[in-house]
């Protein structure tokens, strides 16, 4: 899974696995060939690469169902150390196009939101910062030239809906209505009506 250029365009991040082992490493964008940055049982997602191409952003999740932690990398694998400090969380970190800060989810304040933490020399500097509360099922990408950043949005949500159908038309003869008053967002399944008519299993 590609997910960044290095500055010259010579590499390429990505996620690997060999033998369903979880790996992060660079592939050479001429030749094909592969530098090795990490590798173990965790599950690895790498960030892309600082303004200077010097260092990786990458983070670890312990598995199963473990605390994905925040690390930046140097390019040659010589050097590692935390993106902060702490038990929250870190996730989709992203480098600003300077190359002074790096944008990530966590939950450090209780919820999750956007934090950005300064770095230099492959090193986080001070302590991170909110820069947007309330920012879940959120997923960063990436920063335009401009400092935008572009993030995604998870809005996959089920419910159960009914509504009238003309079966000769196909078309509703009412407006759907929500079926489910608990689990909001999150009720799916086979649906079955109950024999009385009036009811239905999901």
């Amino acid at each position: 899974e590609p997910h960044g250029w290095s500055p010259d365009g010579k590499w390429i991040a990505a996620n690997l696995w060999d033998k369903k082992t979880p790996q992060i490493g660079l592939i050479g964008a001429q030749d094909g060939s592969l530098r090795l940055l990490k590798s173990g049982t965790d599950s690895l997602s790498v960030g892309g690469f600082s303004s200077d191409g010097r260092y990786v952003v990458y983070t670890s999740r312990e598995r199963p169902g473990g605390v994905s932690r925040g690390y930046i990398i140097s390019a040659d694998a010589k050097s590692e150390v935390p993106l902060v400090s702490g038990t929250s969380s870190v996730e989709f970190p992203v480098w600003t196009p300077d190359g002074s800060r790096i944008a990530f989810m966590s939950d450090r304040s209780g919820s999750p939101g956007l934090w950005s933490i300064r770095v230099a020399d492959g090193k986080p500097l001070g302590e991170s910062e909110l820069l947007k509360a309330d920012f879940s099922n959120a997923k960063a990408m990436g920063f335009a030239r401009d400092g935008s950043l572009f993030y995604a949005v998870d809005l996959n949500q089920t419910d159960i809906y009914l509504a009238g159908l003309d079966p000769a038309t196909g078309k509703l003869t009412s407006e759907p209505r929500r079926v489910n008053q608990r689990a909001v967002g999150n009720s799916w399944g086979r649906i079955a009506w109950l024999p009385d008519g009036k009811s239905l299993s999901f």
